[in-house]
């Protein structure tokens, strides 16, 4: 009988985002020896690892950065020990959800649909105001054309009225108005 004891208690994979960027994130609990962690397939990403203790464990972590272009559907963590027996292997599988992988293509496309819809918001905005103020400007030129009649001239245009006769020499005009009535009814008896 064969007894093997594992260093390694637990091992998981997740995906994280950070800054716009895919992090694909091994953890590996052990309680004596520290674990190696590589990822399956492999590449040339930049990754992180740190070592920390929690309570009797430590917890060993590999971060992988992951580019845009990201062809694959899966990564494995294998954690790799020494044991009294030679090297033990666990392993843990991550999938790459489709949608993930395109996310920051289509926040990219979404910045510039935001950014274009936007700027011909504008310029249709400007076209508007431009067309409604030369309607505006016309209609008050057509308005001068057809009411022109009713619109008073200024006084300089106005040719000069004679004063009435009344109202500046009140008696004057009647003695006239009397004598036009005197004269025109003699001529009628003289007839």
């Amino acid at each position: 009988m064969l007894n093997v004891s594992v260093s390694v208690s637990q091992i998981s994979t997740k995906l994280e985002h950070e800054n716009g960027q895919m992090i694909a994130v091994c953890q590996a609990t052990y309680k004596k020896t520290a674990p190696t962690l590589h990822w399956e397939p492999a590449f040339n990403h930049s990754s992180n690892r740190s070592s920390v203790k929690v309570g009797k464990s430590y917890m060993m972590e590999n971060r992988v950065y992951l580019s845009d272009n990201l062809t694959i559907n899966e990564l494995t963590c294998v954690a790799t020990y020494t044991s009294e027996f030679g090297s033990v292997q666990q392993n843990s599988t991550l999938k790459i959800p489709e949608g993930l992988k395109d996310s920051k293509s289509s926040f990219q496309w979404k910045i510039i649909a935001i950014s274009v819809g936007s700027v011909c918001f504008i310029i249709v905005s400007l076209v508007m105001v431009y067309i409604l103020r030369r309607k505006l400007s016309d209609l008050s030129a057509l308005k001068m054309l057809c009411c022109k009649s009713k619109i008073s001239t200024p006084a300089e245009d106005k040719p000069p009225q004679p004063a009435d006769v009344e109202e500046v020499e009140p008696y004057a005009s009647y003695i006239q108005r009397v004598n036009s009535i005197y004269n025109s009814s003699a001529e009628l008896f003289n007839a």
